[in-house]
């Protein structure tokens, strides 16, 4: 049995009140070696903020759950934070997060798409081309110069009929993922709402909702330049891993652009991507494998990623409840039972009509 294995059912026991004295001293030697499993055992048995007896026993409930699932193979070990092995067996599939704050938890389920529905229009010969992906689906599509781009639900990709002729052009609203063919006498340059992405040929994600807080761009492989539409003179150069998220209100730079793990305060910051499994996988692509995550979100923000994913319209009747925080992992479930499961760590209230879900506290 795995040191994790093992870590697993002791607390599993632990938490079903069923260890043994000599399992309780076992537990705690685990703990005292391992700073990681004791950040989660500590928060699968505090209290929340409030206090409030029943919103704790729904922590540590769902807490209990998620053990359970540990033990049963259900996901791997969270590795957000600094590096514990969890070992190369891919089918498992993959990590929870440590939610931060009062109202943290483990959570972990799923979440399936829709199927895949676009529309692509073609204009006069000049004009531009533009592909459309509904909401509750997502297409792939290949340029004419061969670059292969994903795109997530909500999305408008457009280029001119020119494309390969000069520069290759193209105007993105929402979310796509590019695999650039490379060719240096012909750079691949992505217009946002805040940022262009100048590349020769790599492979990146942009997220560029207007409704979003943030507009992100995060290199897989290669390496792209970023300009901020507000200060074209500067160039900003990501290396691998790395993702730049700018600030939809401001494109003001505070401060030395540098790596970061944490959040940070600056309109413009470049952080590191977020990992999720073994496998290199990472957070900011989840979406092309039917999976839905996030990190420390706001649930107002949730509500968006439901509405492109779903087809659906979230209304809050809370102001307080779009501010509650939560991090996940969602792969096969539908709407309701992610919210279901979110409101099992921070409480709150919903009803659906129709294809219009209504929060309130």
């Amino acid at each position: 049995m795995s040191n994790e294995t093992f870590f697993w059912k002791l607390l599993s026991r632990k938490i079903a009140g069923e260890a043994t004295e000599q399992e309780l001293k076992e537990l705690e030697e685990i703990l005292i070696g391992n700073p990681y499993w004791q950040m989660l055992y500590n928060e699968m048995h505090k209290k929340t903020a409030t206090g409030d007896i029943q919103e704790t026993e729904a922590h540590q409930a769902y807490a209990a759950h998620a053990v359970k699932m540990q033990i049963q193979g259900k996901f791997n070990s969270p590795s957000i934070l600094p590096a514990y092995n969890v070992g190369k067996n891919k089918s498992v599939k993959r990590n929870t997060f440590l939610a931060i704050g009062a109202a943290a938890s483990i959570i972990v389920a799923a979440l399936i798409y829709g199927m895949p529905y676009f529309e692509m229009k073609k204009q006069q010969p000049g004009s531009f081309n533009e592909i459309i992906t509904k909401k509750g689906s997502k297409s792939n599509i290949r340029l004419p110069d061969g670059t292969q781009v994903w795109l997530n639900g909500g999305t408008k990709l457009s280029y001119s009929n020119d494309f390969i002729k000069n520069t290759r052009e193209v105007d993105l609203v929402g979310e796509a993922f590019f695999d650039v063919s490379h060719d240096p006498a012909h750079p691949f340059i992505i217009h946002t709402n805040k940022i262009n992405i100048k590349v020769l040929g790599t492979a990146f994600n942009v997220r560029s909702y207007p409704q979003d807080e943030t507009v992100e761009t995060s290199l897989v492989r290669g390496k792209i330049e970023v300009i901020l539409k507000s200060r074209p003179d500067e160039k900003i150069i990501l290396r691998p891993n790395e993702k730049l998220v700018v600030n939809n209100k401001s494109t003001k730079l505070e401060g030395k652009l540098r790596p970061l793990l944490q959040e940070g305060l600056a309109t413009v910051t470049i952080k590191s991507v977020t990992p999720l499994a073994a496998d290199s996988s990472i957070l900011e692509t989840a979406w092309m494998n039917d999976e839905l995550a996030f990190f420390n979100k706001t649930l107002e923000q949730i509500a968006l990623d439901l509405e492109r994913r779903f087809n659906v319209l979230v209304i809050f009747e809370d102001e307080q409840v779009k501010q509650y925080r939560y991090s996940a992992f969602f792969e096969t479930e539908g709407v309701e039972e992610i919210l279901s499961i979110l409101s099992l760590s921070k409480k709150f209230n919903y009803n659906t009509e129709g294809k219009t879900i209504m929060i309130k506290k």
